[in-house]
């Protein structure tokens, strides 16, 4: 087993500032590296999108399905379609997306196709500082790794 350690230096070659998404050291085996860095670049996406205000490409990091959970607030919703329409309900102004920093990701394969993703998720917005945890499964596609399950928690 390797420890696998991110480098936060390529994120300004994205546009990202460095420390945007904190990795932390996590053990990998050398077979996982590609796809540990896949599913960062996956978060990476998601969060640019996030900040720039484009919750249509925000969502693409999640599996279009009618399968897809997405568990949050004590209440769970199924389908892409609906996930999709919940967020557009709930940040429907610049203001209430604030800027979305992801951290302290640890990243879990589990064979080939499938791994876990926990870390902690904070928006910065002019009237509050919302954060929490989260915890995605994410699943490998023909076109690439996605979100087929995401619990997260505020506090």
């Amino acid at each position: 087993m390797r420890f696998l350690k991110h480098s936060l230096a390529s994120l300004s070659l994205i546009g990202l500032a460095p420390g945007a998404i904190s990795l932390l050291t996590l053990p990998v085996h050398a077979e996982n590296v590609a796809a540990a860095e896949a599913i960062e670049g996956v978060l990476i996406a998601q969060q640019a999108a996030w900040n720039r205000g484009d919750i249509d490409a925000f969502m693409q990091g999640y599996w279009q399905s009618d399968a897809l959970r997405f568990a949050s607030g004590g209440s769970v919703t199924y389908g892409w379609q609906a996930t999709l329409d919940g967020y557009k309900a709930r940040y429907d102004t610049d203001a209430k997306m604030g800027v979305l920093t992801f951290s302290d990701l640890i990243i879990e394969t589990m064979g080939e196709e499938d791994a876990l993703v926990f870390g902690r998720w904070s928006l910065q917005r002019d009237e509050d500082m919302p954060g929490g945890l989260f915890t995605l499964h994410v699943r490998k596609f023909e076109d690439g790794w996605k979100i087929v399950a995401d619990h997260t928690s505020s506090g």
